[in-house]
């Protein structure tokens, strides 16, 4: 049986993006292959490597010192103890997602390290992955890049990252009203959800959605799902000068996030890129609609699942909010196709055998 190493330095501790979707692979592709997990997070299953915390006062002062983010110095110390992990494991394929281990693909092949195979999840431009054995595209625009740089067709794969349809579901007027109580929610609330990392220097442009919602009637409730640091507090300050008590922010475990979804009406996300974005498959799996930035790969993930806006106007979201607070048919049939749609297309299920056919290729002796 070959052997793969999956390695994500945030696994373990943070909520979201490729951290999710490696524990998700590695639940996937175990009774096929033989897999190791390698993460740096405490929580979940796999092999923990040290690494200071990019949420950490020691990552932040090494971050100062060397002039680079504090999660660049916690991939950078997990990389130093995965790579020599990985040397003498005798994997056939180490397959990871933080751009700091690409360096790694200037040791020598089948001497010093196995196959390796690179997920896109940050839309980097192919000059930066251009060294690696095997590249894992998350959406048809980079692809489309990697082959007009040069790159082999052979060396890429296109998979979308899957949702978890089972885990992410509609839920029942009941469970709806039961959960809303358990977190403290107004019953009778318009409830917009977003999912995100909330964080000052976030890309998710969270001040930007508190203040559309701030323009709407009292009915709009706005629920804000994520992982929070030292700068977090910004944002709650945010809410409470513009929102009253019209807001409430969370941070869940994993196993929690679908009740964050299934609190609410609307998903809304005022990030204006994505590379692929889980939360957006992760609501209309949950079957509400979701309003996003009409960008590319966000215009393919989502489709007819929602609508998209130009999230760059001001006053432009909190109108489409209004528009479906005021249609409640149009809601209600968006949130069934957006459903459909990840039962079709992004169903990790469904996705399974393309996954498996990427890892024994990429996992060949070559």
């Amino acid at each position: 049986m070959r052997r793969v190493a999956l390695a994500c330095s945030g696994l373990g501790e943070i909520l979201r993006g490729y951290e999710r979707s490696f524990g998700e692979l590695y639940r996937l592709i175990r009774g096929e292959f033989d897999v190791v997990l390698f993460k740096g997070g405490p929580t979940g299953p796999g092999v923990r490597l040290f690494r200071p915390s990019r949420k950490s006062q020691l990552a932040a002062h090494l971050g100062t010192v060397a002039g680079r983010s504090p999660t660049s110095v916690e991939v950078s110390w997990f990389a130093a103890w995965l790579v020599p992990a990985v040397s003498i494991g005798r994997f056939h394929l180490l397959h990871f997602a933080n751009a700091e281990i690409l360096p790694y693909a200037r040791f020598p092949k089948r001497i010093l390290r196995p196959n390796l195979l690179f997920s896109n999840g940050g839309s980097f431009g192919p000059r930066v992955y251009s060294r690696v054995d095997y590249v894992h595209l998350l959406n048809p625009f980079d692809y489309q890049r990697a082959l007009e740089f040069g790159l082999p067709r052979e060396r890429l794969f296109m998979i979308p990252r899957g949702v978890n349809v089972e885990h992410f579901r509609p839920v029942d007027i009941d469970v709806k009203c039961a959960l809303r109580t358990k977190y403290g929610i107004p019953l009778d609330a318009f409830v917009v959800v977003s999912v995100g990392h909330l964080g000052q220097g976030s890309f998710k442009r969270v001040p930007w959605l508190i203040d559309e919602v701030a323009r709407l009637g009292r009915k709009v409730f706005l629920l804000l799902v994520g992982d929070q640091d030292a700068t977090s507090a910004v944002h709650v300050r945010h809410c409470e000068e513009r929102l009253d008590k019209r807001f409430k922010v969370l941070t869940l475990p994993p196993e929690a996030m679908p009740e964050a979804y299934a609190v609410g009406d609307l998903f809304v996300s005022a990030s204006l890129k994505e590379g692929f974005g889980n939360m957006f498959t992760e609501a209309m799996s949950s079957g509400i609609p979701v309003v996003a930035h009409n960008h590319p790969v966000i215009r393919w993930v989502v489709q007819d699942g929602g609508s998209l806006v130009d999230m760059q106007q001001p006053g432009r979201l909190a109108e489409e909010i209004q528009f479906y607070l005021d249609c409640p048919d149009v809601l209600r049939e968006r949130g069934n196709r957006g459903r459909n749609l990840m039962l079709e297309r992004f169903d990790y299920d469904s996705l399974r055998p393309d996954y498996l056919d990427m890892y024994h290729r990429c996992s060949e002796r070559t």
